[in-house]
């Protein structure tokens, strides 16, 4: 099965953005109280992007970006295959709004044959705007596979998945306002939304 964590990845790479993904389908809605505002925030799930041994390029603010699985090497995965969904938090503010977005990204269940990768992930990304962007992605790169192992791998990434926890901060606040549980598969990236504050309502994004 899939035991190669340093070419078999799921993440999550956070984005300064100013709109929604494109085609984005409305989602879960929560509010969170802070001081002297409250914020209502809407989650947008843009459309799932399958990629079949293709660049690893998406459309970000009017031109292409080709990415890397190794996320910060500056380079261009030539031969993605796997999936990616991009994902737009709105923020609609009565009072002063916050600035910055973190989140903190943990693993918490993923397919037989996989070990752990990227475990814990803590990332920020300034609110521009009235929105934060975010993408998920979820394969491999096979232009780092000997050209027999390539149809094995893809048989093997068929039925492998992983699940995340996803906790959204804002600004310097130490308890999460939501809390996002997402599942990658080969064909899917989907994520129900538990809102933190005021507290106990739940809203699936689907």
């Amino acid at each position: 099965m899939f035991k190669t964590p340093t070419i078999a990845v799921a993440f999550f790479l956070v984005f300064a953005a100013s709109e929604s993904p494109k085609e984005s389908s409305a989602s879960g809605f929560f509010f969170y109280a802070g001081e002297g505002h409250t914020v209502e925030v809407e989650v947008r799930l843009g459309p799932v992007r399958i990629y079949r041994g293709e660049r690893f390029e998406i459309e970000r603010n009017g031109r292409l970006l080709c990415l890397s699985l190794s996320l910060n090497d500056g380079k261009c995965s030539e031969r993605f295959f796997g999936i990616a969904r991009s994902v737009a938090l709105k923020f609609k503010v009565n009072g002063q709004g916050p600035k910055v977005l973190r989140e903190r990204v943990t693993l918490i269940r993923q397919s037989a044959g996989q070990t752990g990768h990227r475990s814990v992930v803590i990332m920020e990304v300034p609110i521009l705007h009235g929105v934060a962007s975010d993408l998920q992605a979820y394969g491999f790169d096979e232009a780092l596979l000997p050209k027999n192992q390539v149809q094995l791998w893809r048989k093997d990434f068929a039925e492998s998945w992983k699940e995340f926890r996803q906790e959204l901060f804002l600004d310097s606040a130490l308890q999460p306002f939501a809390i996002i549980l997402w599942r990658h598969t080969p064909v899917s990236i989907e994520a129900e939304v538990f809102q933190k504050k005021p507290a106990d309502s739940l809203s699936a994004a689907r």
